[in-house]
């Protein structure tokens, strides 16, 4: 499931993670509890039916859940697998992060505004939100109070500009040419304006073509060149936005420093791959570093994931 922002999230998303809610809620927050499904399916029409079923397989494909199917599906039990269980806790204190809500409403609210304003409503009924595809955050809808606060951000930030009530909430918002060129390049609204330099590791050419070390290494060895060809450059794109992805989701539990952190092994891996070629030795410690930073966090099930995964990339580049 792609959790990278928590707002606009695919009908598909929103429903699996509403199922998961439902499990947790009915005994599943335990690792072998066994809960009955049956009355997921209760007054569900076949095609109902059979979208409750489909997004349940997927989980289980996903290695969140595991189920037990009979014939009919009022019969189906199932338990949440560790990755599942982290999943929910980590939703579900991905939900209760005021701040972190509170900025996502503003990077939805403006999204919505824009994407309304290509719909021809430059003026549209902030009462709308709501109900668009923006109105949730990891499926739970946002509160009247995250969206007042969002659009009194947004106006005094200069991202939008409307009328402005006693009460301070602001109707008939408009974007400005500022917050169309935020969401335009894909940026939030919240970031920073500065970002630090990629981490990268120096090396200096020894003899001979592609035999480069780490500078200031006390033990130095010759390592091969990485050619990247398309399928290479493909490996650590995925990786890029696999680390990218889980990192903006919360869903490996980082610190503010170790997302930063992350931030500079996605922005790394994503420039090694534009290259015709790059140092294995180099390549190898930035992977490395991807795997370290994978189990920094809280999210230690999902971290691991994600190790194997650099370690699949690893011996797909010889690496190994």
């Amino acid at each position: 499931m792609d959790l990278t922002r928590g707002y606009n999230l695919s009908p598909s998303v929103q429903s699996r993670l509403r199922l998961l809610d439902w499990i947790a809620d009915n005994g599943g927050k335990t690792p072998g509890a066994i809960v009955d499904l049956g009355p997921l399916f209760d007054r569900k029409d076949q095609e109902g039916a059979m979208a409750v079923a489909g997004n349940l397989e997927a989980l289980e494909a996903q290695g969140l859940l595991r189920l037990q199917k009979t014939l009919g599906w009022a019969g189906w039990s199932g338990d949440v697998l560790p990755p599942g269980l982290d999943l929910i806790e980590d939703v579900a204190a991905r939900r209760g992060d005021r701040l972190r809500r509170r900025q996502a409403a503003r990077d939805a609210f403006l999204h919505w505004l824009f994407d309304c304003t290509l719909d021809g409503n430059e003026y549209p009924d902030s009462d709308d939100f709501s109900s668009s595809k923006y109105g949730a955050y990891y499926g739970e809808p946002f509160t009247e109070q995250d969206i007042s606060a969002a659009s009194q951000w947004l106006r005094d930030e200069g991202y939008l500009h409307g009328t402005t009530l006693a009460s301070g909430d602001v109707v008939n918002a408009m974007i400005t040419t500022r917050g169309q060129k935020v969401v335009e390049s894909e940026r939030s609204v919240n970031a920073e304006t500065q970002q630090p330099a990629p981490y990268s590791v120096t090396t200096v050419n020894i003899t001979g073509s592609g035999n480069n070390v780490a500078a200031n290494s006390s033990n130095v060895s010759q390592t091969t060149t990485v050619q990247m060809t398309e399928d290479n450059s493909r490996q650590l794109l995925g990786l890029a936005e696999s680390l990218a992805q889980l990192t903006n989701s919360g869903l490996l539990g980082l610190t503010e420093d170790q997302s930063r952190e992350a931030a500079l092994v996605v922005e790394s891996l994503r420039e090694t791959a534009e290259l015709e070629a790059a140092p294995g030795g180099d390549v190898r410690t930035l992977l490395d570093k991807a795997k370290e930073v994978a189990l920094a966090g809280t999210g230690t099930a999902i971290g691991q994931t994600l190790v194997a995964a650099v370690d699949q990339v690893i011996q797909a580049l010889g690496l190994g």
